[in-house]
C-alpha cells in the first residue's frame, strides 16, 4: 500500500527564514560537522506521523481540521539558540519558539488527542516548541559552534501563526522536499 511521509506544522514566514539564514551562515565559519536544514525548509513541527496509509490521509486532513476549530491565531516569536540534548552532545541545533496564549500547545495537545484516535502515538515527551537548524554528523568538527550559540542572543519579529499544514516529506540526497497537502486556517485574534 502506498504511503506518504507526513508531519503536521506551522510554516515561518520568509523573512524569519532568511534571519536564520544569517545566523547559520555565522556558524558555518566557526565550525564543520553539521547538515545544515535549507532555509526554505525551515518550520516548526507541531507533530511528525511517519509513513501514513494513502487511504487514511483524508482522515488526518479532518482529525487536524478538528484539533484547530475554535482556536484563535496567536503570536509566535522566534528567540533563541540551543541543542538536543545538550551543549556537550549536540545532536540537533535549534532556534527557539515562544508563545504566550498557550494556543501553540492547545494545537498540540488536540493534535495528539483526535490522531491517536486513528492510532497515532501520543508524544511520550513533553512538546518543546523548535525550529531545526541544523543536524551534527560529525561533533569533532564542531569547533566554536556550540560556545558561539550560547553567548549569541537570537531574536526576530514576532509573527501571526494563523494556519497549520498537513505536510508530505520526500527524502531526497540533496534534501527534504516538503509538499502541502492541506494548509488549515485558524480563526484570527
Amino acid at each position: 500500500m502506498e504511503q506518504i511521509r507526513t508531519f503536521i506544522a506551522i510554516e515561518i514566514p520568509a523573512s524569519i527564514q532568511q534571519q536564520i539564514a544569517l545566523l547559520q551562515n555565522r556558524l558555518k565559519s566557526v565550525g564543520e560537522g553539521i547538515s545544515w536544514v535549507k532555509t526554505n525548509n525551515i518550520h516548526l513541527t507541531l507533530k511528525f506521523l511517519g509513513d501514513v496509509p494513502v487511504n487514511l490521509m483524508q482522515q488526518v486532513i479532518e482529525a487536524t481540521e478538528k484539533a484547530c476549530a475554535d482556536l484563535k491565531s496567536f503570536n509566535l516569536e522566534i528567540a533563541g539558540t540551543g541543542f538536543f540534548p545538550d551543549a556537550k552532545r549536540p545532536r540537533v541545533l535549534w532556534v527557539g519558539c515562544e508563545e504566550k496564549s498557550g494556543t501553540l500547545q492547545k494545537i498540540h495537545q488536540n493534535l495528539d488527542l483526535v490522531l491517536s484516535n486513528l492510532g497515532f502515538e501520543k508524544q511520550s515527551r513533553r512538546f518543546s516548541p523548535h525550529l531545526t537548524i541544523g543536524r551534527v554528523k560529525d561533533p569533532r568538527k564542531l569547533g566554536d559552534i556550540p560556545h558561539l550559540m550560547q553567548q549569541m542572543p537570537f531574536v526576530t519579529d514576532k509573527f501571526v501563526a494563523s494556519e497549520v499544514i498537513v505536510m508530505k516529506s520526500q527524502l531526497h540526497p540533496a534534501g527534504s522536499i516538503y509538499t502541502p497537502l492541506a494548509k488549515i486556517k485558524i480563526e484570527k485574534l
